[in-house]
């Protein structure tokens, strides 16, 4: 019996010795509510921005699209245009001369859609770029604090010897932990509005690229037009003039 109760003494003094070792457990239990607060607030930030990404991106097609269309318009209308003077000549204006013109129309109308073609996949590369960088920044955000270690409070530390040095640690990053990331939202909405900025720039490189193709038509077709008086001897008709001969027929 008495060597039972000396066992159990010895137990309760090396357990009594031992409490501090075993409050390191309790500290990092500690941590891990404040751990999910946090990932649950930087993950919900993160995510909010991502959809305001997504708006963005959105918003860019949908001008990208509206730019394609006022151009292809343009293009149509530069074309009809020249095929009108054409159509519009007199019957004694050689109709070979004419033919060739139309070829050159035809001819203008496939480098047009040659440049449309061009200049839609580089802004297409672009586009792609950008979408990789701003989701690199959030991911990066995101990631950071779900990598946050708690674990290196061991480092260099030993739990038996002296453990009051872990949980001194451990305790820090509690407090580190409470402490909710200041200007996160800010800085995540400064990412949103720097692709906005980013994405705006790449619209305007396509309309640039646009226009100078159109220019570029313009003066194809004025070309044309400068053969068909010059060349073909024929005249360039104003559409009312049109309209009132074909009112003669």
């Amino acid at each position: 019996m008495k060597l039972l109760l000396a066992v159990a003494m010895c137990l309760g003094v090396a357990t009594a010795a031992r409490e501090s070792s075993l409050a390191v457990l309790e500290d990092l239990k500690k941590l891990q509510p404040a751990y999910k607060n946090l990932l649950d607030y930087t993950v919900n930030l993160v995510a909010n921005a991502k959809i305001n990404t997504s708006a963005v991106i959105v918003d860019f097609h949908n001008g990208i699209i509206q730019t394609k269309g006022e151009f292809l318009h343009q293009a149509i209308e530069v074309e009809t245009t020249a095929l009108f003077q054409l159509d519009s000549q007199d019957p004694t204006v050689e109709a070979e001369c004419l033919s060739e013109l139309r070829v050159m129309i035809a001819t203008e109308m496939s480098m047009r859609g040659r440049d449309f073609t061009n200049c839609i996949i580089e802004i297409d590369d672009n586009l792609n770029k950008k979408i990789e960088e701003i989701y690199a920044k959030l991911q990066q955000n995101e990631a950071g604090w779900a990598k946050f270690s708690f674990y290196d409070s061991f480092a260099g530390e030993n739990i038996f010897n002296k453990p009051e040095q872990i949980s001194a640690k451990l305790q820090a990053k509690l407090q580190e932990l409470s402490n909710i990331p200041g200007g996160l939202a800010e800085l995540l909405a400064r990412y949103v509005d720097e692709f906005r900025g980013d994405l705006f720039e790449v619209n305007q490189h396509y309309e640039r690229c646009l226009l100078s193709s159109h220019e570029l038509h313009v003066t194809g077709k004025n070309l044309v037009m400068d053969y068909l008086v010059r060349t073909c001897k024929g005249i360039v008709v104003k559409q009312d003039e049109k309209v009132s001969r074909s009112n003669l027929v």
